[in-house]
């Protein structure tokens, strides 16, 4: 009886010992489809880009871009969906970084046009700097959004840029749910 409960207590400590060491960690497979769309879009002054699909994903999952900022403005590509704003791209950095970029994870079905412009400037804080790049699938708050958002046809791209700089969106992801 004893001997029972040793290598009870034993097998007990060692499976407790085995999950707070090991981390364990429960993982789902969500089915998703990553569409791509060249743009070739060159934006000089703040404005929105309507986007629009033929057929509306069912839900975004994740928005990114790719392309060249010419200039040392600032900056900053927000996805706009409702009340809820995400920020995409920015060429804002921070003086002196080791790290270059953040990526992430999008038919030719999806239809981008010029918005109205907008009247914003943002401006970048002392201990950053805005720099001339070239950048690939970038998606600093956008590479995973809040599925339960979109359900609307109506999302946009919002582009913050400083005078005198020019960014040329080269291409758009996007991954959405599989139908």
């Amino acid at each position: 009886m004893n001997t029972h409960r040793i290598i009870l207590s034993i097998t007990v400590v060692a499976i407790v010992v085995f999950v707070l060491f090991s981390r364990p960690s429960i993982t789902g497979y969500v089915a998703t489809e990553t569409h791509y769309q060249n743009l070739d879009i060159t934006v000089d002054e703040s404005q929105q880009l309507d986007l629009s699909w033929q057929t509306a994903p069912s839900k975004l999952l994740a928005v990114s871009l790719s392309g060249q900022v010419q200039g040392t403005g600032l900056v900053n590509v927000y996805f706009v969906a409702g009340q809820n704003k995400w920020l995409v791209y920015s060429n804002k950095q921070k003086r002196d970084r080791s790290m270059t970029s953040i990526t992430g994870l999008a038919t030719n079905e999806l239809a981008v046009t010029q918005g109205k412009t907008i009247n914003k400037i943002e401006t970048v804080e002392d201990d950053y700097l805005a720099v001339p790049e070239v950048f690939q699938n970038q998606c600093i708050e956008s590479c995973s959004l809040d599925r339960t958002v979109f359900t609307t046809e109506k999302v946009k791209l919002e582009v913050i840029i400083e005078p005198g700089t020019n960014l040329n969106i080269n291409e758009i992801r996007y991954a959405t749910l599989k139908k």
